[in-house]
């Protein structure tokens, strides 16, 4: 009885095994063909098959992890150029170029961000991809960052940078103490973006601390958006699999970018439930974002979340060139002096850092081609729909523009060009972006570079504790960020 059973049981069971076994099998049999299709396609008949590039760049996005996760991807990116040549196939639909001549036509007003930024999407107008809509955002948060606003902002800078500098001489200078730069730098530039942005510093320098943990957690999210944002496929899968947004910051948390948020948020409704108060007259942008909400061009969320980004933006960059500077300077026989001398040097170096030391760079942030496709000086003709960028690293020092001495940090460079050769150097710096999409928030990242760098040379004498290197290791995990930058202060005869 038992084994007629057992002989009903399989007879009832092997259809539907068979079946599950004939759609796995037709199931793989898809999935490898479509693998085979693509490898093919992309090596044989893709648009970018006749660019030069690694081997795996031809199949797949996965190898460019390795350079991402070393932290050396602005220096692989070098490294390709010198290899494959001013056109390099990074990934299947990617391709990098050098020639800085072609980047007004290349990131023109009708160019669009690719998928890469599909990650960014929450903030504000940086994740905003197509162009006519960038454009229209761009219209409605313009308003702080027109010349004359930012000239009305200076003395809030001024007033950062002079707290900044009194407590760099009683905490260091006066007591001999080494310090660790590259975090007093970002202390700084989050005091006074903050003040900006928010109507008020958070105290970072006051605390010499990192507050709620805002640093440290915006590190964290660049290094794990980095990631995403190489591999789009994987960020569509994260937000699948979390369409709640469950694990995001919200005003409720305690520390990091929500806690940020309840800043936001508090500040906003004391300016709008108090209009006629004083801190409606500050001339920050936190005033200019009270205005746009009250003409209702923007919602609370989306003045909020802009905010957000100018201030992560507004503060990583600018304590990045920071240190870039001071390493610069440094370690240039006679720079210091000359910095001190001529207000013409000075700016001249800043510039200078800002070409040769661009902080943000890595994959910078690609573009999709737009129709009809565009053609480089050689013939080449690339098809619309393919993804592209430059990276500042690389064009930055093309020396056919920034002249043949590119690799070196040489402030007189911008001296001793006539002005046409000064204009073109201009013109294709991409340092802070290029076309409609270049950075909303330069001039005030100018100014404040200007201000605390004349400062800080005016009043301290520096040394470096490694006088060799000046820092401990360099990682780029989407910012160029010098880390270990220990130095001793000691206040000037003059100051």
């Amino acid at each position: 009885m038992e084994k007629l059973q057992s002989h009903h049981l399989i007879t009832l069971l092997k259809p539907k095994s068979l079946a599950v076994d004939r759609i796995f099998v037709l199931v793989l049999t898809v999935l490898i063909s479509a693998l085979i299709y693509n490898a093919i396609y992309n090596y044989l008949f893709h648009p970018l098959a006749h660019i030069p590039g690694p081997f795996l760049a031809k199949f797949t996005r996965l190898h460019r992890m390795r350079y991402y996760l070393r932290g050396q991807e602005h220096l692989e990116n070098q490294r390709l150029h010198a290899k494959y040549g001013p056109l390099v196939r990074k990934a299947p639909n990617l391709l990098i170029f050098s020639d800085a001549t072609m980047i007004p036509e290349m990131y023109s007003r009708y160019v669009d961000k690719s998928d890469y930024y599909l990650i960014y999407e929450y903030f504000g107008i940086v994740g905003v991809r197509s162009s006519s809509e960038h454009a229209a955002l761009r219209r409605k948060l313009s308003a702080p960052f027109t010349g004359t606003a930012v000239h009305k902002m200076k003395p809030l800078i001024e007033a950062r940078v002079e707290h900044w500098i009194s407590k760099l001489g009683t905490a260091y200078a006066d007591t001999a103490l080494a310090l660790k730069f590259d975090d007093i730098a970002q202390y700084f530039a989050f005091d006074v973006i903050t003040e900006l942005t928010f109507g008020k510093p958070l105290g970072f320098v006051e605390n010499l601390q990192d507050c709620y943990g805002l640093i440290e957690t915006i590190n964290g999210h660049l290094f794990i958006q980095g990631m995403l944002s190489r591999l789009p496929w994987l960020a569509r899968g994260a937000r699948a699999l979390n369409p709640m947004g469950w694990g995001e910051p919200t005003p409720k948390d305690k520390s990091g970018l929500g806690r940020i948020m309840r800043v936001a948020e508090e500040q906003l409704e004391e300016r709008l439930s108090n209009p006629h108060s004083s801190a409606n007259q500050r001339g920050d942008i936190l005033e200019h974002m009270v205005e746009t909400l009250k003409t209702g061009a923007l919602s609370v969320s989306e003045v909020r979340r802009n905010l957000l980004i100018f201030m992560a933006a507004g503060s990583d960059t600018t304590a990045l060139t920071l240190n870039c500077h001071i390493l610069h300077a440094l370690h240039t026989p006679g720079a210091v002096d000359l910095i001190r001398s001529s207000p013409a040097y000075a700016a001249a170096a800043i510039k200078e850092t800002l070409r040769i030391s661009p902080v943000a760079t890595g994959e910078d942030f690609p573009r999709l081609v737009p129709a009809p496709g565009i053609s480089f000086p050689d013939g080449t003709f690339i098809s619309p729909g393919v993804e592209f960028f430059a990276s500042p690293w690389v064009t930055n020092r093309d020396k056919t523009v920034f002249g043949a001495d590119a690799d070196v940090w040489r402030p007189e460079r911008w001296l001793d060009a006539d002005d046409a050769q000064k204009a073109q150097m201009d013109r294709l710096l991409l340092t802070f972006g290029a076309g409609s999409r270049v950075c909303i928030g330069r001039a005030i990242a100018e100014i404040e570079l200007e201000v605390s760098l004349r400062r800080f040379w005016e009043v301290f004498d520096v040394e470096l504790v490694d006088k060799e290197r000046g820092y401990e290791k360099c990682q780029n995990y989407g910012m160029l960020h010098y880390s270990g930058i220990w130095m001793r202060l000691k206040r000037r005869a003059s100051s």
